[in-house]
């Protein structure tokens, strides 16, 4: 099923597959329909009408959202986000079996704006109840509702409980460095993968080097 960057409800700050209202800020929202399927969902050998189609996600300002949206959802066809198919390939096949800790510590740190995968939310999640912030908190961090904000933080407790995790904020930090499992670094992906795979980190970009954790975390609280 193609899905078109379009939607009637009032744009919010929110993220996500659950989350799409972003598309309402999209450069092509207000397209005909014969022509989004004819400038997004063209042949592959159709360069001139891909490189058309790049030319509108180039000045979109949620590009990044409907890059993240396509891999979040799995969605294998179309232009989204400014790559095609075939350059979004490795961020699917790598998204899940992503554990990036310096993502997750910049997140909680530094309050970055930065996209994690399900493990690396929980992750963020964890620390979160550790350090008592609250679900709207949590919420604004992730870009998500606050009721789903105050689920997280539950499952989190509950987590934290039974899987015997560390109680601190400093403890846990360091099990989460301890489980690192980044994506591979742009010039390993050229290596591997080519030229389209290395464009495609480009528009991701993965930070390897997490913040150190130390007493830090009371101002995080």
């Amino acid at each position: 099923m193609r899905h078109l960057t379009s939607v009637d409800a009032p744009a919010t700050a929110l993220r996500g597959a659950s989350d799409p209202h972003w598309r309402d800020h999209a450069a092509c929202r207000e397209m005909d329909l014969a022509e989004s399927e004819r400038l997004f969902f063209c042949s592959t050998r159709a360069r001139r009408t891909i490189s058309e189609a790049k030319t509108w996600c180039q000045g979109c300002p949620v590009r990044q959202d409907c890059l993240q949206a396509a891999i979040e959802e799995g969605l294998g066809e179309g232009i989204r986000g400014g790559l095609t198919a075939t350059e979004r390939r490795p961020l699917h096949a790598d998204w899940n079996q992503r554990f990036d800790a310096s993502r997750i510590l910049r997140a909680f740190w530094y309050r970055r704006d930065v996209v994690l995968n399900t493990d690396e939310r929980d992750a963020l999640a964890r620390l979160a109840h550790l350090a008592g912030w609250t679900p709207d908190r949590l919420a604004q961090a992730l870009k998500v509702g606050p009721k789903f904000g105050g689920e997280l933080l539950l499952m989190a407790r509950a987590d934290i409980e039974e899987l015997e995790l560390p109680t601190t904020v400093t403890a846990l930090c360091d099990h989460i460095r301890e489980q690192h499992n980044p994506q591979p670094k742009t010039k390993d992906v050229k290596r591997r993968r080519g030229k389209k795979a290395a464009a495609a980190a480009r528009v991701l970009p993965f930070p390897v080097a997490a913040p150190t954790c130390d007493s830090r975390w009371k101002a995080a609280a």
